[in-house]
């Protein structure tokens, strides 16, 4: 079985995969073998501690006009609210009505790190044990333009989007507001002659595109890549242990767990593939993945490649591995002769990249994704929140 989300889904999903619950001798193994993690699940929003949970509880109780009674009247009181109330009281609520609001490094209503079931962050436990031993592949990945959706200045409390003709001075300004004087600088360095996405709307200066970039890098790209680094450690450990391992250090042998990491570059040519929102956005992989040729109207390039990335995930789900020598029952090799190598942490931490031209190819042997920028992000992006 392949469980596979997007965004919050895939925070679902990695829920499932670090869950106390599948980690106890004791207990029965996971119903799924492989997972499939899309733009999300290892960010900073993935989760949430105790303290931050209870204090937006507090918050809707009181909104609601619960907070004056007990433990047990509590539940009886919000029982008695209408499901209106209960949406305005909570979902519905302006930035900075309630604590700890959305944002880049938190979520009012995320999974609660509650010491029982959840014991760390998802981040923090894939580096520490990985997935259960049950499962033996796992897919991540990310869009080049994830951050087109988050391009605002994040105080916490309330969102100011920056402007679509933003200057080389606004994005320093920008810049420096959020990382400091010296970060600040190096964001700068690396995405203020950013390249206008292809395929997007023309209203945009480069240096929105750059600051879109860095959201999207820090956000989505770079800790992809870490929770890969993470897993693959911990899966070629577990192979060790288990005798399934191969040569040297790094590779798994053919049957053995293996990570897969994937960054996808097409712009879709329907406005409703990219839900409003700019270049290959935040779910834009989605209508190719699930084949939904309704919104796929670019014709021969896009059905081409919606083929091939979608027999890549039933393969996944069939043997756990993306490739297909023996052509599925999908129709043609899935990768069309282009091998999906899997990731190996500190030897080959390649990606395959679909689209951007309608094709999918492999990141050339001995070179990562976005590695100047995601070495840069490692050393910035905040470190998991105390519990």
């Amino acid at each position: 079985v392949l469980l596979f989300g997007e965004s919050t889904g895939a925070t679902a999903v990695a829920i499932q995969l670090v869950a106390e619950t599948y980690h106890r001798e004791s207990e029965t193994p996971p119903p799924f073998s492989a997972v499939a993690l899309q733009s999300g699940a290892v960010q900073q929003w993935a989760s949430k501690p105790m303290s931050e949970a209870q204090a937006v509880f507090d918050a809707v109780l009181a909104r609601v006009g619960c907070n004056q009674a007990d433990g047990p009247g509590q539940l009886e009181c919000l029982l008695s609210r209408s499901t209106v109330e209960l949406y305005n009281a909570s979902y519905a609520a302006e930035p900075g009505d309630l604590p700890f609001g959305d944002g880049w490094y938190g979520c009012q209503f995320a999974p609660v790190v509650d010491g029982v079931d959840l014991l760390d962050t998802p981040a923090a436990l894939l580096e520490a044990r990985g997935p259960p031993p049950a499962v033996r592949s796992v897919l991540l990945g990310t869009n080049r333009d994830e951050g087109t959706q988050s391009v605002y200045l994040d105080s916490g409390q309330s969102y100011t989007m920056l402007p679509y003709d933003l200057s080389s001075s606004g994005l320093q300004s920008w810049a420096v507001a959020e990382w400091g004087d010296v970060n600040g600088a190096r964001v700068l360095e690396l995405y203020g002659n950013e390249s206008i996405a292809p395929g997007s709307s023309s209203g945009m200066s480069s240096h929105w595109w750059g600051a879109a970039s860095a959201v999207g890098d820090m956000l989505y790209t770079c800790p992809a890549r870490r929770a890969a680094r993470h897993i693959s450690k911990q899966l070629q450990r577990a192979a060790e242990a288990d005798g399934s391992s191969s040569r040297g250090s790094g590779a798994v042998a053919d049957g053995g767990a293996r990570t897969w990491l994937y960054y996808f570059k097409q712009v879709p040519h329907s406005p409703a593939a990219r839900y409003g929102l700019e270049g290959a956005c935040h779910g834009c992989e989605m209508a190719f993945v699930w084949r939904n040729l309704g919104e796929l109207t670019g014709g021969k390039r896009e059905t081409t490649l919606s083929h091939t990335m979608s027999s890549a995930w039933y393969q996944l789900a069939k043997t756990g591995d993306p490739n297909d020598d023996e052509h599925s029952a999908q129709g043609p090799a899935v990768l069309d002769g282009r091998r999906w190598r899997p990731f190996v942490e500190g030897e080959d931490e390649g990606a395959m990249q679909f689209g951007g031209d309608g094709v999918a190819v492999m990141t050339p042997q001995g070179d990562g994704l976005r590695t100047q920028q995601c070495d840069f992000w490692d050393t910035v992006s905040p470190p998991p929140r105390a519990i």
